[in-house]
């Protein structure tokens, strides 16, 4: 049994515009004041963004980027000693990252946290606009309500914008490169896939999709970019801070891999047979062993997939496939994979809702989108109840037992890895574009 491919559009009749009207501005009502929080935290509130601030404060003083973040927060942010001992001890993000927020450092936080967030916007409307575009989405004027319901209410926007994430850019680049293979413009789609990878690393696992498909040029072009970006942030920070990131700062990152809030096939594994003892997650069996040939078996098992996928791949809606299943795999191979990361799985999202016929896997695909929209802290929550719910859940208070890891804690990991798997064998419509002949090899 199929049902209608929802690329066929429908007429907006008039009781459908004022649902969505209705619906759009109930987002707004709700979502508005949070967000008018989250663009200019108040004083005394810091976001994630406070790494790339207090590194770029630090180097304007004439001071290293990768110094002792808790120390950075009591000299710039008047963090009490208590607060700062529970903070992250560097920041955890590569040079170019670091870099690229220089300029912010001569603002005082709060300010710093909006310029970046107004900076991002243009980058977000240009990311929809590639995607509505290539995917071939029909858009009217009126579907500017339900896209602004998706975005507006969608916890991986807030959660970006709160904490003044990287996830904007990535996501941009991610979907610059989308449009720029489908259309053959392989030294493009390198350039955006090595400049991602320079300003977060994970993203260089679709590379892969590049040495599947035997496509040198996007690979040197790649490899460029992220020497490139590489060569201005050692020449601009210097090699010290090279040394220091990874020395100290990735060797550290190793230790949220169990975090409750890693959706990654490691995170999931982690969590059940080897926790980091901070996490307070209790393991179903002890065992490191168990662990890592869980984590590094799926994994290798996720590269097989999207491997094949891209070298099979012959016509545009095969590449299309291709692309996607690559950034979900990239996600589910990541050592640290946060919620708010579900914010680069955009082209992936929005090709399953565009191509999936089948009814039960257009039902899966709404039960696992429903649950990389919500907030991830939504459902422990509803289980776990109590006036401290979330913050527990969120700071990592709570003791968290292997059932409750199991059916409450591990929903993320389970949306992901479903989507991954529509992706890779869910049914999807005859394209046009399934009748355009092979492209030649690069």
């Amino acid at each position: 049994m199929t049902e209608a491919n929802p690329s066929v559009p429908r007429r907006w009749s008039e009781g459908r515009i004022l649902l969505w009207f209705v619906l759009f501005a109930l987002v707004i009502v709700i979502f508005g004041p949070p967000y008018l929080h989250a663009f200019r935290p108040p004083d005394g509130t810091v976001g994630d963004f406070h790494q790339e601030w207090l590194s770029a404060r630090n180097f304007a003083e004439g001071g290293p980027v990768y110094a002792d973040q808790r120390e950075l927060a009591r000299r710039f942010l008047g963090t009490p000693p208590e607060r700062a001992a529970i903070m992250i001890p560097w920041n955890a993000h590569p040079p170019v990252a670091a870099m690229l927020a220089l300029p912010f450092g001569r603002f005082p936080y709060a300010q710093a946290h909006l310029f970046w967030n107004l900076v991002n916007l243009p980058l977000l409307a240009l990311a929809v606009v590639v995607i509505v575009r290539e995917l071939r989405i029909p858009f009217a004027p009126p579907s500017v309500l339900p896209l602004g319901v998706v975005l507006v209410g969608w916890y991986a926007l807030y959660s970006q914008i709160q904490h003044g994430q990287l996830n904007i850019v990535i996501m941009a680049l991610v979907a610059a490169a989308f449009l720029l293979e489908q259309r053959s413009r392989s030294v493009g789609t390198g350039l955006a896939i090595g400049a991602a990878a320079a300003i977060k690393l994970f993203p260089a696992f679709l590379f892969l999709y590049f040495v599947s498909t035997r496509n040198i040029r996007a690979i040197v072009a790649g490899g460029a970019a992220f020497l490139a970006l590489n060569v201005v942030a050692l020449a601009v920070l210097g090699p010290t801070e090279f040394d220091t990131y990874l020395r100290e700062v990735v060797p550290s990152v190793a230790n949220y891999q169990s975090s409750r809030q890693n959706v990654s096939l490691a995170g999931f594994w982690l969590r059940i047979f080897d926790p980091h003892p901070n996490e307070r997650v209790v393991a179903l069996i002890a065992s490191p062993l168990a662990a890592n040939v869980l984590s590094y078996g799926t994994r290798l098992l996720v590269v097989l997939l999207c491997a094949s996928a891209a070298r099979c791949a012959q016509s545009k809606a095969e590449r299309e496939r291709a692309f996607a299943l690559a950034v979900l795999g990239m996600l589910l191979v990541s050592p640290v994979a946060w919620p708010h990361y579900f914010l680069i799985a955009a082209v992936p999202l929005a090709w399953l809702w565009m191509n999936l016929v089948s009814r039960m896997a257009r039902l899966a695909f709404w039960i696992a989108f429903a649950v990389v929209w919500l907030p991830n802290y939504y459902v422990p929550k509803l289980a776990l109840g109590g006036p401290d719910a979330v913050r527990e859940f969120l700071m990592g208070t709570s003791t968290v037992r292997p059932g409750q890891n199991l059916a409450i804690m591990s929903l993320p990991n389970y949306a992901l890895a479903g989507l991954f798997l529509l992706a890779a064998f869910g049914r999807t419509s005859p394209a046009a574009e399934d009748s355009v002949p092979p492209r030649a090899e690069p």
